[in-house]
């Protein structure tokens, strides 16, 4: 008697999961396109903004589910991109700084970040809360926040 077919998995495989699109605000063009080049061997699809008011642009066109941002950007801070109405509150976000003392992590989330990375930021760290995020986030009632702020190697 032939086996039965298997049972259909409860996660699609990787190709047929929709594909997640990242704001990448960061204005370091070398860093920009080793983050992109690397997020997207991932499978993400990627929008690269290099300052502020480039980041809020690609916010109001929509289509963001997770934003990582620098917060040292040629014009301004990158908290202001989580102030109120900006649209970056409803999305998983990561703060990417070179300062990593207690009080610029306090800052990145009052401001709405959940994660503070120190730069430079070691990659396995930064997939890992990404794909923790998005999961958090597409689970009915998850709460995108991570509990702690991590430092990258």
């Amino acid at each position: 008697m032939p086996l039965p077919p298997p049972a259909p998995s409860a996660e699609p495989p990787d190709r047929e999961r929709k594909r997640a699109t990242i704001l990448l605000i960061e204005d370091h063009a070398d860093s920009a396109v080793v983050f992109e080049r690397l997020l997207v061997r991932r499978g993400f699809g990627v929008v690269h903004a290099s300052t502020l008011k480039q980041g809020l642009e690609c916010l109001e066109q929509g289509g963001i589910d997770l934003l990582i941002a620098d917060l040292s950007l040629p014009d301004g801070s990158g908290l202001d991109v989580m102030a109120p109405g900006t649209g970056a509150q409803r999305l998983p976000a990561i703060a990417l700084s070179g300062f990593g003392a207690p009080e610029d992590e306090r800052r990145s989330r009052e401001a709405g970040f959940a994660l503070h990375l120190v730069k430079p930021v070691d990659f396995s760290v930064l997939h890992a809360a990404i794909e923790k995020l998005l999961s958090q986030t597409n689970r009915e009632g998850g709460d995108p926040a991570i509990s702690q702020a991590s430092r990258g190697v």
